[in-house]
């Protein structure tokens, strides 16, 4: 008689991660920090600024998945604070002396190129809402059919469907589109990493709408949904991750760099009594 054997599966346990998640407590804390220094970044863009009013869930989201030599192109720059900069060695594209629509095609080319090597580099492409900056329907029909390392992330309904069309010609591109909630740094963090990953195997482009589905106002629990560094404080510390020290640990750090944190103002205005601590985790690999 045969007997089947099973094989040993290291639980989430042991590898780092935690039993309800497939994301490493590494990563949960590379996600906060990220956060956390976006939008202290954003604090400094004046009002009315494009980037990254509102949007800081999503750009920590998806370049957490980023490796050194990827591509991110965005209509500005002026939310990339050092501290950012030295967490993710990525090549940042903003339209200086050109459109964002010429950017694009520019990236697009690019990305041809990384495709025929088969280097697996990535190439992000962050849309506007509206106006010129918006991502030409041509540009995701284009990345579709030649199955390009990319990834567009573009404002959408609540429904996820996808903002107005500055083009009336294009038939709809044959690539996953996946509407994720613009507040939820998990839920786009989960989103990007498989769509990066899927990118990076040679199948091709995806589309990630960000939808605000979540009003500015507190929920019953008190807390602004709206805000992307108090909904992923609250999320982390019922997940009994090491918030407060984090916190703390970042704080120093900013302080130390910058001397006036602006950091530090971030966290201030998403205090939460209820965080607290245990172990500090090993600083996150970007890489």
């Amino acid at each position: 008689m045969v007997t089947q054997v099973k094989a040993r599966i290291p639980s989430a346990a042991v590898q780092g991660k935690m039993g309800h998640s497939l994301i490493s407590e590494s990563k949960f804390r590379q996600l906060y920090e990220l956060t956390v220094l976006v939008q202290a970044g954003g604090r400094r863009v004046r009002s009315g600024g494009p980037w990254p009013r509102g949007r800081e869930a999503v750009l920590a989201g998806v370049m957490a998945d980023l490796r050194s030599g990827d591509v991110l192109v965005a209509e500005s720059a002026s939310w990339m604070s050092e501290s950012v900069q030295s967490r993710l060695p990525i090549s940042i594209r903003v339209p200086v002396a050109t459109t964002m629509a010429n950017l694009i095609v520019e990236s697009l080319s690019s990305s041809t190129i990384d495709r025929l090597r088969n280097n697996a580099r990535m190439t992000v492409i962050f849309g506007a809402a509206g106006g010129q900056n918006m991502i030409p329907a041509e540009a995701r029909a284009l990345a579709s059919a030649a199955g390009l390392p990319v990834l567009f992330v573009e404002a959408g309904s609540a429904k996820g469907a996808p903002g107005p069309s500055n083009s009336k010609s294009v038939a709809v591109e044959a690539m996953p589109s996946i509407p994720v909630d613009s507040s939820d740094v998990i839920a786009i963090y989960r989103v990007a990493h498989e769509s990066i990953t899927r990118a990076r195997q040679g199948n091709g482009p995806t589309q990630i709408l960000c939808a605000h589905w979540q009003s500015g106002a507190n929920g019953r629990d008190g807390m602004n949904r709206s805000n992307a560094v108090e909904r992923l404080e609250r999320w982390l510390v019922t997940r009994g991750l090491p918030v407060l020290e984090w916190r703390e640990e970042l704080a120093t750090q900013s302080n130390a760099t910058c001397g006036s944190s602006s950091a530090a103002a971030v966290f201030e205005a998403t205090h939460q009594d209820s965080v607290t601590g245990s172990q500090p985790f090993a600083q996150a690999n970007i890489e």
